[in-house]
């Protein structure tokens, strides 16, 4: 696949990024009988390598891949793979430079109950480790499903987050030199911990009258321990740089949407929305700002300053 510098699908669609080529193989084999614990299972080996169109290699990953589903109608993912040392062009569309990208080890499993029953478990562990040691993360997603009714769904989803990053981009402070700016390029050494919970529910009254409801407090905070300038672009070497100012963070977020939804005749809709947007971030955040303590901070995202919508959608099928 190719994406040129230029490209832009937003109107069709998410695009991450452009100036981009990725290159790709997979070899996949399936086994249909039963098998151990297993109905059926698949396993799966991938590589990829991905340049932009400077031809500055961005990606180099190989990973072996396990899916098995279980007598029990569930099913079981094992993920493993190893990113090989490259380059990140990701900072250069915030002032920054090319760097070196260590190579990492990361694993990620899923695994779920019978997702007809009356009560269903999901879990989405993820681990990632830096090859040398100074960067890694842990993520865990638990997710539980209940349907006491056909016409009653509930879904709750926490994940929680805690990473460390040897080199998370801060700034480009350039410096006047002789007349001439000199750019430092600096980085931070960074701890973070994120925690979201995810609820979803819907009722149904009748098979043309629901309402359903998605609502999702966040927190994030991030610590950075030293600042550090990076000596050469393309290169993972630095040297102690004094910042002179703080720039740990405390966010929080909530995000909520109510739909009412009737179809009041055979293709003709209407929705009534009510959508709410609260968010804060603070200023001076001290030691006690970057402690995570879960329900207080999540309970704040409730009483945050935000926005309420209010909206109304009218679709009619004309019979022609």
């Amino acid at each position: 696949a190719a994406l040129s510098p230029g490209v832009d699908l937003n109107d069709v669609g998410f695009l991450s990024r452009g100036d981009l080529v990725e290159w790709g193989a997979e070899v996949k084999g399936y086994y249909l009988r039963p098998w151990g614990p297993f109905l059926r299972w698949d396993l799966s080996l991938e590589t990829e390598i991905d340049w932009n169109y400077d031809g500055t290699r961005l990606q180099t990953s190989s990973d072996l891949s396990f899916w098995g589903d279980t007598p029990t109608s569930g099913r079981v993912h094992v993920h493993l793979g190893r990113e090989f040392a490259s380059m990140d062009d990701g900072d250069v569309r915030r002032g920054g430079p090319v760097i070196e990208r260590r190579s990492e080890v990361w694993a990620h499993g899923f695994a779920t109950t019978d997702p007809g029953r009356l009560l269903s478990f999901n879990v989405r562990p993820d681990v990632r480790h830096g090859a040398n040691g100074d960067s890694w993360s842990r993520s865990l997603r638990i997710g539980a499903e209940y349907r006491p009714l056909p016409s009653v769904w509930l879904s709750v989803t926490p994940e929680y987050e805690r990473r460390r990053n040897d080199a998370q981009w801060v700034d480009r402070i350039d410096e006047t030199v002789d007349g001439g700016a000199v750019p430092h390029y600096v980085y931070g050494e960074l701890d973070s911990e994120i925690l979201d919970l995810s609820t979803r529910a819907r009722l149904s009254f009748t098979p043309d009258l629901s309402v359903e409801l998605f609502l999702q407090p966040f927190v994030a905070i991030g610590d950075f321990r030293r600042f550090k300038e990076l000596l050469e672009p393309e290169t993972y070497r630095f040297a102690p740089y004094d910042l002179g100012d703080s720039r740990d963070f405390h966010r929080r977020s909530l995000k909520s949407n109510l739909v009412l939804r009737w179809e009041f005749r055979p293709g003709s809709l209407l929705y009534v929305v009510w959508a709410q947007s609260r968010s804060a971030r603070l200023q001076d955040v001290d030691r006690g700002d970057l402690q995570l303590r879960p329900l207080r901070r999540l309970g704040s995202a409730f009483t945050d300053d935000g926005s309420n919508v209010f909206l109304t959608k009218v679709s009619y099928w004309l019979p022609m």
